[in-house]
C-alpha cells in the first residue's frame, strides 16, 4: 500500500544531518514500514514509527520515534518486507535528542541502517509480545468486536433490522471504545428509523445524478422508490466524535461505486456521495 506521506521539513532534515548517528532499539507500530511517493519523483518516502523505543544503553522513550528515509521503489519495498509490525528492531539513525524534542509529537530521525530484529532487551520484548495479543470488546447489544490497531477501530458483525452488516467503531489513539459503542447503541435503538433516513438521504442526494449522468440512453429514469429498493446497506461506521457513515452497495447504479451517507445523531444525515 502506498500512502500519502511527507518527509520532515528541510529545516528539520538539515538539523538531523548535524546530529550524531546513534544505535537504538524500538518496536515497529502496526503499519511496519509505510511507503509514499511524493508526486512524480523517482525516490519514495519511507516512514517507520517505533513506539516505545530506547537509545542503546538509554531509558525507555514512550513518545514515538519517526524514522524517515528516501529510496527507489525496490529498496523501499525491501525495507517494508523486513520491518514487521510489533517486532523489536535495532537500527542506526540520526536522532534528535529526546531531551530537546516535544513531549507529545513524534521525535524525528533519519534512518541510516537497519541492523535487524533484536530481542535482547527483555522489557521491549515483553511489550512487543503484549501488542501482538488480540484485543476484543464485548457489547451486550451489538456483539463482540476485534481491534484493528492499524486503523484504531473495532470491527465486527452486528444485526441491523434483522440483517447482518459490518460495524466499524473508530476510536481515539488511546483505543478506548466506550464513547463509540455508546453512540452505536443509540443508533441501534432506533435502527428502523435510521435505516429509512439513510436510504432517503442517498436517494435525495444522488437520484438526480443517476438519472442525468449515469443512465444509459436506452435506460428509463428510475424513481426514488426504485433507487432505495436497489441499494443495499453493507456497513456502518461510528466514531468517538459522534460521526456516522452508512455505506451502501450501489447495485451497479453507478457502475460499482460505493455510496456513503454521512451525518450524526444530533443533526441527522447531511450528505451523500460516491466513493471508490
Amino acid at each position: 500500500m502506498l500512502l500519502a506521506m511527507a518527509l520532515p521539513s528541510t529545516n528539520v532534515r538539515e538539523r538531523l544531518a548535524q546530529e550524531p548517528i546513534r544505535e537504538l532499539l524500538g518496536i515497529a507500530d502496526s503499519w511496519g514500514a509505510r511507503i509514499g511517493r511524493p508526486g512524480n519523483q523517482e525516490l519514495f518516502n519511507v516512514k517507520i514509527l517505533l513506539a516505545p523505543w530506547k537509545l542503546s544503553g538509554g531509558e525507555m522513550q514512550t513518545v514515538p520515534l519517526a524514522l524517515f528515509q528516501q529510496r527507489p521503489l525496490a529498496e523501499s519495498q525491501a525495507i517494508r518486507s523486513v520491518i514487521k509490525p510489533f517486532e523489536v528492531f535495532r537500527v542506526r539513525a540520526h536522532v534528535i535528542d529526546p531531551g530537546t524534542a516535544s513531549p507529545t509529537d513524534p521525535i524525528d530521525a533519519w534512518l541510516v541502517e537497519i541492523i535487524g530484529e533484536d530481542n535482547s532487551d527483555p522489557e521491549l520484548r515483553r511489550l512487543a509480545q503484549a501488542l501482538k495479543e488480540p484485543v476484543s470488546y464485548r457489547d451486550d447489544t451489538l456483539g463482540t468486536f476485534l481491534l484493528d490497531r492499524r486503523l484504531s477501530r473495532f470491527e465486527g458483525e452486528a444485526s441491523w433490522n434483522s440483517r447482518p452488516i459490518r460495524l466499524f467503531l473508530n476510536v481515539s489513539k488511546d483505543q478506548n471504545p466506550e464513547r463509540a459503542f455508546a453512540i452505536a447503541r443509540q443508533l441501534w435503538a432506533s435502527s428502523a428509523i435510521w435505516n429509512e433516513r439513510a436510504h432517503e438521504s442517498a436517494a435525495h442526494h444522488l437520484l438526480k445524478l443517476r438519472n442525468e449522468r449515469w443512465r444509459a440512453e436506452t435506460e428509463p429514469e428510475i424513481t426514488a422508490e426504485s433507487f432505495k429498493a436497489r441499494i443495499r446497506l453493507q456497513s456502518i461506521v461510528v466514531t468517538n466524535g459522534g460521526e456516522l457513515e452508512f455505506w451502501f452497495d450501489d447495485d451497479n447504479l453507478f457502475l460499482g461505486h460505493a455510496i456513503r451517507v454521512r451525518g450524526n445523531l444530533t443533526e441527522g444525515l447531511i450528505s451523500a456521495g460516491l466513493e471508490g
